[in-house]
């Protein structure tokens, strides 16, 4: 996994994640996002309104862990700083406060690029959107 873009290669589909892929002049505006048209993924759109995949819809990382790439953006426990608060690579988490918290990987709702779970944006925590969430994790 370590040195590609996405956990399962350098590509993306709508087979592997739920995002909106983004086209300018009749192609993908990034090369490495497969999806056959512009737009949110009609798997997950009712004609009206795009939405979150249900759990499960996508084939597990390395880790055994489903729908990592695009569906939510997560929410963090961590405020949101540049760079990190601290200077280890080990689970480094923000500073001690701030206004944002940390967001990562990409929801539905942004393109190719934000999918990948390593995507960090932030947000004030007041705010709600519908391709905003959290990941759970169960441990077997």
């Amino acid at each position: 996994m370590s040195g590609q873009r996405f956990s399962w290669g350098d590509t993306i589909s709508w087979s592997q994640a739920n995002y909106y892929s983004y086209w300018e002049g009749g192609a993908p505006y990034y090369s490495y996002d497969l999806a056959p048209t512009s737009g949110y993924d009609p798997a997950f759109n009712n004609g009206v309104t795009p939405y979150t995949s249900p759990v499960g819809s996508f084939a597990p990382n390395g880790y055994g862990l489903h729908d990592m790439a695009g569906i939510v953006d997560e929410w963090c426990w961590d405020w949101y700083g540049t760079p990190y608060g601290q200077t280890t690579t080990t689970n480094p988490t923000g500073p001690a406060s701030g206004s944002y918290r940390v967001l990562r990987g990409g929801g539905w709702a942004g393109s190719a690029s934000f999918a990948r779970c390593a995507d960090r944006s932030s947000f004030g925590p007041l705010n709600a959107y519908g391709d905003f969430g959290f990941r759970c994790v169960r441990g077997l």
